[in-house]
Formats: C-alpha cells, sequence, structure tokens
C-alpha cells in the first residue's frame, strides 16, 4: 500500500490482517492520492483537507522522492487551527504534536512514523518496510512490480482494501501460488485517523476495527457489484 497520511480505520484494518506491511514508496508520486493530505473535520462540521507542506518537484517524482519545505512548516502548523477536533484533541494530548511535526524527517519516514505511532495506539504490531528496501529492478511497473515484490517477500497471501477489487486479476495471484484477499467496504467515519485516535478512547477504536472479516476475491467482486 502507498503510506497515507493518517489514513482512515479500514486502512488499518491491513495491519491487522497482515504479518508484514509494505510500504509501496517506489511508485509515482500521486498528486490527487492521500499520501500528502487527508481530510478532517472543519468548524462547519464539514470534512476538509489538511495537506502536508511539501516541496514542489517534477509530476514524475517517486513517493521515496518527496521531500519537506521547511518555509512551509509554519503554515502547515497555522491550519490545524481550522480542526477544531484537531485543535482540542492536540490540548488535551500535547505529545502528538510531535508526531504532526516534519522534525527532519523524510516524508516517507514521518508517514511509516505516523502509522506506527497509530498502531501502537490501537495495539497493533505488524512490522512496516518500505518497498524500496527490496531492491527491485528499477523498469518493473505495475503488476511486474507487485509481483516481484509478493515473490522478493516470501508473500503466499495479499491483501488489500476494497478500491483494489477493480483492478487485479485473482487468476494472476492464483499462478504465482499467492491468495488475494480484500478489507470488505467500510461504513464508518471517513475521517483521519488522526482526529479519532485524539479524540475516541482506544478501546473502541479497537473493537470497531476487529468488527470485520475479510473476503476472497470472489466475495470482494461481488460485493462491489452490489455496492454499485
Amino acid at each position: 500500500m502507498q503510506p497515507y497520511f493518517f489514513p482512515y480505520l479500514n486502512y488499518f484494518r491491513l495491519f491487522a490482517a497482515a504479518d508484514l506491511f509494505v510500504l509501496y514508496d517506489c511508485v509515482q508520486f500521486p498528486r490527487g492520492g492521500w499520501v500528502h493530505r487527508n481530510r478532517l473535520h472543519g468548524a462547519d462540521g464539514r470534512l476538509r483537507w489538511l495537506t502536508l507542506p511539501l516541496k514542489r518537484g517534477p509530476l514524475a517524482r517517486r513517493i521515496r522522492e518527496l521531500a519537506f519545505d521547511p518555509a512551509r512548516e509554519a503554515a502547515f502548523v497555522a491550519d490545524w487551527r481550522r480542526f477544531p477536533r484537531l485543535a482540542e484533541g492536540l490540548a488535551r494530548q500535547p505529545a502528538w504534536r510531535a508526531h504532526l511535526l516534519p522534525a527532519g524527517r523524510t516524508p516517507v519516514g514521518y508517514l511509516a512514523d505516523n502509522l506506527r505511532a497509530v498502531c501502537a495506539v490501537l495495539g497493533l504490531a505488524c512490522p512496516i518496510v518500505a518497498s524500496s528496501a527490496f531492491g527491485l529492478p528499477a523498469g518493473l511497473c505495475g503488476r511486474a512490480r507487485l509481483f516481484a515484490l509478493l515473490g522478493a517477500a516470501g508473500a503466499r497471501e495479499y491483501v488489500n482494501l476494497p478500491g483494489g477489487v477493480a483492478l487485479y486479476a485473482p487468476r494472476e495471484f492464483a499462478a504465482a501460488g499467492v491468495r488475494l484477499r480484500f478489507v470488505p467496504h467500510y461504513r464508518g467515519d471517513a475521517a483521519s485517523m488522526l482526529e479519532r485516535v485524539l479524540g475516541e478512547p482506544a478501546a473502541r477504536l479497537r473493537a470497531e476495527l476487529d468488527d470485520f472479516r475479510l473476503l476472497d476475491a470472489d466475495e470482494a467482486a461481488a460485493a462491489a457489484g452490489a455496492a454499485a
């Protein structure tokens, strides 16, 4: 999975289901994605974007090539005031300010650290490793890169979020000796887990997280069709 900025609860079900969580940092940075931004509740109760202070760069940058822009960090901190639940949560738990501040880290290191911080609150112990650590050939892309990564990790099962149902062919995974499974569609709170860990009891969050069952590819496809 790409490393997301304090993603929603369903993302963390991947940590509950997996023995190893691989951060996909060797792919192109998706400017319209969730790597550098997420939604929190604004003063009007609507979900608004909070965006990380990244340096501007070429469109073709890989995620691991991202860098923070120190000149934009003060504006990032000031932006927290737009989100009352975040501001109130940080007042109750000021130690979380350190998680939010870039503090000399690379974006990938920052995102990985914060995923670990949320996992610690939820009692999840799945290890995290960056895909770039596997040293895959630079020319691989798409499914070829994914299957090379699965082979390098010795994976017998691959778990993804429901958005991946339309992207992957189960037969290709079966041919590679890998079982393809999905976390089910999530109908709960879509807000960033940053807001939720600051404002809700950890036991309640963990109980919600555990209330799911992994779906095989055919089950996930049927569920996606029924929801369409």
